[in-house]
């Protein structure tokens, strides 16, 4: 038996079942969805064909002219049509075995667009907190978001999955980043994130963007942020997000200490070169 796992919505669909007899002659072949018959066929009936509509699965669904014994065509499938499929196979007398099969069929109404990139900034000094949300247009079944940091694939404890229902009932899926600024996360200065979102075979989109790590010194009216409370929330849902900042303020205490060893320098430098200039006036 073969049933997509997964079908487009208003794509056409084939369901097969194979069978050998092993000789017995074939009495019929049976379809059901979720339990209720809808295809029947018996070779040595007229019709040997026959279609029992059944809620959100008609007569005119079926393509009786490529439809058989060992097939079912669906002319177009609709949302009502996914669920549970079972094949009977009925051998003629003496023996009258019968097997049935069952397979599962998703019918797939895909994103509208690709996935969108929120929160991450231009420029991100080492010690920084980066956040950043990925996020789809609705769609059924929700689409699987995958996060990739320059090339290499991230997940764990630094990535968080949601699920939304928006107000057409589709599902949106969320997912959010968590990353600690560290120059391995830069090579050649720059951070390259990427989001793809995927729905079996049938769906498959990427998104890309990048940041700059800042070296040098920066002032409290830029772009940057120390706090890491202070974070980009759109379309970042905050139940449940832990993260150890520890380390990061240790960074934070070491980059300052280093910053006042520099302005001790310069002072002392400044200061003595005061000095020599009055000396040299007096002279």
């Amino acid at each position: 038996m073969s049933v997509p796992h997964a079908v487009r919505l208003g794509s056409p669909a084939i369901l097969t079942c194979n069978f050998l007899l092993d000789g017995d002659a074939l009495y019929s072949v049976k379809w059901y969805k979720g339990g209720r018959e809808f295809y029947r066929y018996t070779p040595k009936e007229t019709p040997a064909l026959k279609v029992f509509p059944m809620p959100g699965l008609t007569e005119h669904d079926v393509k009786k002219e490529e439809s058989n014994a060992t097939q079912v065509s669906l002319r177009e499938v609709s949302g009502s049509m996914a669920g549970s499929y079972s094949c009977e196979v009925s051998a003629d007398a003496p023996s009258f075995h019968t097997v049935v099969v069952t397979a599962h069929l998703d019918v797939v109404e895909a994103p509208s667009g690709q996935p969108s990139i929120h929160g991450l900034k231009p420029r991100y000094r080492p010690g920084n907190v980066i956040n950043a949300s990925c996020s789809t247009p609705g769609s059924k079944p929700a689409a699987n978001l995958t996060w990739f940091v320059n090339g290499e694939h991230v997940g764990g404890e630094a990535v968080r999955q949601y699920r939304e229902m928006d107000s057409e009932l589709m599902e949106v899926s969320i997912s959010t980043i968590k990353l600690l600024a560290t120059p391995s996360l830069f090579p050649s200065g720059r951070l390259k994130l990427k989001c793809t979102a995927s729905i079996y075979s049938l769906y498959w989109q990427t998104t890309e963007k990048s940041s700059e790590m800042e070296r040098g010194r920066g002032h409290s009216n830029d772009i940057f942020d120390n706090d890491l409370n202070n974070e980009d929330h759109e379309y970042l849902p905050s139940s449940g997000e832990e993260y150890n900042d520890k380390g990061t303020e240790s960074s934070h205490i070491g980059s300052a200490a280093h910053v006042i060893r520099l302005d001790l320098n310069y002072i002392i430098n400044f200061s003595a070169n005061l000095l020599l200039s009055i000396l040299i006036m007096q002279l």
